[in-house]
């Protein structure tokens, strides 16, 4: 180590000793210039973890007003202590006790931030102006201040609807005497309504939920009538009303007639639809979700909560829709005809995955076995299929063409358990027993079991280990993965272990999966660990638990 002092220093301000290997320097303290180091200067992993120790938010987003640096580095912090980001658990939901917070920071940042997840509750029974200016307002914040969102969900509250039929055909139809017509369907409001869901698409959205919050009766007022007169035209008149009302509206339907659509596919990101809401159909909104789903490439698409929309106006919509990308069906709380499904199912040969859940009907029973029994078409490859139990026994004993025995990978068979039942293994080895050569053939046979509370044994007495449960050839030794939900907030630690009983009867089980109201995390670490312990000891091949 040399002792020379650098040039371009002055040698009166140093004095170099050297000891024991060591290099000290001694300085002349006032005749030294004063270090200045601002602090925006400082590198941003260091002003981050600084920022990262205020504690008063208000400070914190004080200071981001420091520079547009600051601005990025101290909003950043900010956002992330009220779950806005880009984080799997991340979202805003709007007029919650976090919202008016993160829009304040919003509007004072200088750059766009990323979101996971988004909720807007739309409340239809606002003043006009003021959910005008709310639309506008979101618009906004989507447009300038988000640089991608991955999901939205609009939930629609206070819902009612009107006959949106012209005068002409108002008078052979009833009078609406429901509420009054809900704002986001009046003219103005309308369009920004539109430009909401515009803005939504184009910013990069993958997916896209509209959720219904209140009673659906005032909502579906009318509903199947305003669906004929949108989506049938000159067919579901003369169905609906007759030949003579057909006759006397010729005029208008001529005024009316609509050019078949030559638009190309949107250049979107929109991957996922939800349509979760009983007004998803109604023609003010229909009309844009059907160019949506046409003209994005929708992979997954989910329809529910549509109870009241018939099987006419079923057999009118249907048709309409149409998405080569689709891949994945789920159908819930709804009815519809088997014929029209089957035809719909048809046009979609690159559907993969088809759930219906257990509040999905079927019916009109007497064109059942004429359509399964001479299909027509190409025969569907799916890779995964769930069902009720009594829906996949009424319907499908002559659909082999559902069921490719070369692609279906999965089946999953749901089963609701009632309040002061028991869950016998007589309930899936009697019904599924015709079914058992083609449950052999696949490789996953899911059970999903629904209690509506806690019953006194997880399975009935009569069936008890040494009886049928020990028949090699039923179908619950079949079963590889199962879903246990239960419909009550609290459940105790020794209702779980009292599980048991239930497991031992399933040989084959691979995967278990435990879900109830409340938070996942109703077990501690110790309890799950002992659990899972049981668990593996009732079942040889079971290698994973979860509580979802």
């Amino acid at each position: 180590m040399t002792d020379e002092v650098p040039q371009h220093v002055s040698q009166a301000l140093f004095e170099v000793t050297q000891q024991e290997g060591q290099l000290d320097v001694v300085a002349d303290a006032e005749s030294l210039p004063t270090a200045h180091t601002s602090f925006i200067d400082l590198p941003n992993e260091i002003i981050a973890h600084i920022l990262g120790e205020v504690q008063d938010d208000e400070d914190l987003y004080q200071i981001a007003f420091l520079s547009r640096r600051i601005n990025h580095i101290s909003l950043s912090v900010y956002l992330s202590r009220r779950n806005f980001g880009s984080g799997q658990n991340d979202r805003l939901v709007l007029y919650d006790y976090n919202s008016l917070d993160v829009l304040r920071a919003l509007d004072a940042a200088l750059f766009k931030s990323s979101l996971t997840r988004l909720q807007y509750p739309f409340d239809c029974n606002k003043p006009v102006d003021q959910l005008g200016r709310e639309l506008r307002g979101l618009r906004g914040i989507i447009d300038d201040k988000l640089s991608s969102l991955q999901e939205i969900t609009i939930v629609l509250k206070n819902a009612t609807t009107t006959l949106p039929v012209p005068l002409l055909l108002a008078q052979n139809l009833p009078r609406n005497t429901g509420n009054p017509s809900p704002s986001f369907i009046q003219g103005e409001v309308l369009g920004d309504f539109f430009s909401l869901l515009d803005s939504i698409v184009a910013c990069g959205c993958v997916t896209l939920k509209f959720a219904h919050s209140g009673p659906q009766t005032t909502a579906m007022y009318d509903i199947n009538v305003a669906i004929a007169e949108q989506f049938g035209g000159t067919r579901a008149i003369t169905k609906t009303w007759g030949f003579s009302t057909f006759l006397a509206q010729i005029p208008f339907f001529v005024s009316r007639c609509r050019p078949s659509r030559t638009v190309k596919k949107a250049e979107n990101s929109l991957k996922t639809l939800y349509l979760h809401s009983p007004i998803s159909f109604h023609p003010h909104l229909g009309r844009w979700g059907m160019n949506i789903l046409n003209d994005s490439a929708i992979n997954v698409l989910s329809i529910s909560q549509q109870r009241s929309v018939h099987n006419n106006s079923w057999a009118l919509i249907l048709p309409c829709i149409s998405v080569p990308t689709l891949t994945s069906l789920t159908l819930d709380s709804c009815s519809m005809r088997l014929p029209d499904l089957l035809r719909f199912l048809m046009r979609h040969t690159g559907l993969q995955r088809l759930n219906l859940g257990s509040s999905f009907a079927l019916s009109d029973a007497n064109a059942r076995h004429r359509v399964l029994s001479s299909p027509r078409g190409p025969q569907l490859h799916l890779t995964h299929f769930s069902a009720s139990l009594d829906l996949f026994i009424k319907n499908f004993d002559h659909a082999p063409f559902l069921f490719n025995p070369s692609s279906l990978k999965s089946l999953t068979v749901l089963l609701s358990i009632p309040h002061g039942m028991c869950f016998s293994l007589a309930m899936v080895d009697k019904p599924l027993k015709t079914y058992i050569w083609r449950l052999k053939s696949i490789k996953e046979v899911r059970l999903a079991l629904s209690f509506v509370g806690v019953p006194s044994t997880w399975i009935a007495a009569t069936h008890r280990v040494g009886e049928e449960d020990r028949n090699e050839g039923g179908v619950h030794t079949l079963i590889t993965h199962m879903d246990v939900h239960i419909k009550v907030y609290n459940f105790s630690f020794s209702s779980v272990m009292r599980l048991r009983e239930l497991l031992v009867r399933f040989p084959a089980l691979q995967q278990l999966s435990i879900s109830t109201l409340g938070e996942p995390n109703f077990l501690d670490a110790y309890q799950k660990r002992v659990f899972s312990e049981l668990a593996q000891g009732c079942c040889p091949k079971l290698d994973s638990v979860c509580f979802v």
